[in-house]
């Protein structure tokens, strides 16, 4: 009794090319092939690679090539999304505190876009290596109509609702020291009806207001960052009657 031929495998191959290329920064292509096999009658055979490398068709095989700059396939990056919050407010006769942001940038570690801000931000230290521009649309925020657990967008986008949603924002993985927040404007609307005052905030719209960050942007996944801008502890009275805003500001939990 002759012994039953088993069919000869053959292997498949996947290959798998993904580019990441984002804004001040660029992954590397990175290239995954994967064999594996199946049964088949067909005949035993090998392919050429390169016209040197030579891969027994019969063998089943698995093979995984990843060309990458920075450890991981396609793992170097992972995403911020920010929003921004108010403690409850006591302030007195006051109906509205409005801050205009005209850019959002943070500082990775791992990032060497060097964007620059003018001499003002080259004073403080938010231009050089590791600054990563997030948005810099202008958006204009009432903080008394985010307290009691509200959130305001920053870096927004359209939503489905007819609304604004935070963006999703692709950075490279590793550690953010801090964040800076460049106000254009800021002001005061009163109840009363006394016009209404400008704030000011010092380095608020030359360098920017600044914050310490110190979390971890992992790789492949979202960062979700929420500030907490405490307008009553942060809004000063001046003795020529103008306004200061010195900005307390916090990263929620």
């Amino acid at each position: 009794m002759s012994r039953r031929q088993l069919p000869r495998p053959v292997p498949y191959v996947a290959v798998v090319l993904t580019l990441v290329d984002i804004r001040n920064f660029s992954g590397a292509a990175c290239v995954v092939i994967l064999a594996d096999s199946v049964a088949t009658n067909t005949p035993r055979r090998s392919i050429p690679i390169n016209g040197r490398m030579e891969v027994n068709m019969q063998s089943r095989i698995v093979i995984l090539l990843a060309v990458i700059l920075a450890a991981g396939c396609g793992g170097s990056t992972g995403q911020v999304r920010l929003s921004l919050t108010d403690a409850p407010s006591d302030l007195v006769n006051v109906s509205q505190v409005m801050i205009t942001v005209d850019e959002v940038r943070i500082h990775d570690d791992a990032s060497s876009s060097q964007p620059g801000a003018g001499p003002d931000a080259a004073r403080d230290g938010v231009d050089g290596g590791g600054w990563i521009i997030l948005c810099s649309d202008v958006e204009t925020l009432d903080l008394l109509q985010l307290t009691n657990g509200r959130f305001g967008a920053l870096c927004p986008e359209a939503a489905a609702d007819g609304g604004t949603t935070s963006k999703l924002i692709d950075v490279p993985a590793g550690r953010i020291s801090q964040l800076r927040l460049h106000l254009a404007s800021a002001r005061l609307i009163f109840n009363d009806g006394t016009p209404p005052a400008s704030l000011t905030v010092p380095s608020g719209s030359t360098s920017g207001l600044k914050i310490n960050i110190d979390r971890e942007v992992p790789k492949g996944a979202l960062l979700d960052l929420r500030l907490d801008f405490n307008a009553a502890s942060s809004i000063s009275r001046l003795g020529d009657g103008s306004y200061r805003l010195g900005p307390v500001l916090t990263v929620l939990p």
